[in-house]
């Protein structure tokens, strides 16, 4: 258990900092291509995951519908809306 939230507040701090590169790397973008992306860079990062673990066991219970989409959008989310709010600060 502690493991798991340990990679979870990780995961959420690694968006976060995305977010806050995004804000200054990607200035001229519109906050919906940002999630765009932001969701293909997720996903791609899923992909591979799943290709690094083929054939276990833990992919029949790792890669449900459920968990993918809930990754692609609450990771996405994180890095967008820090990218936002960074432009607003700003």
């Amino acid at each position: 258990m502690t493991l798991r939230l340990i990679i979870i507040v990780m995961a959420f701090t690694f968006h976060n900092s995305i977010g806050s590169l995004e804000a200054i790397i990607l200035s001229e973008w519109s906050a919906t291509f940002i999630g765009i992306f932001n969701v293909v860079i997720v996903l791609c990062g899923l992909v591979c995951r799943y290709l690094l673990e083929f054939g276990e066991v833990s992919n029949t219970y790792n890669f449900t519908i459920f968990n993918v989409s809930f990754q692609a959008i609450a990771l996405a989310m994180v890095s967008t809306v820090v990218c936002v709010l960074e432009r607003k600060k700003n």
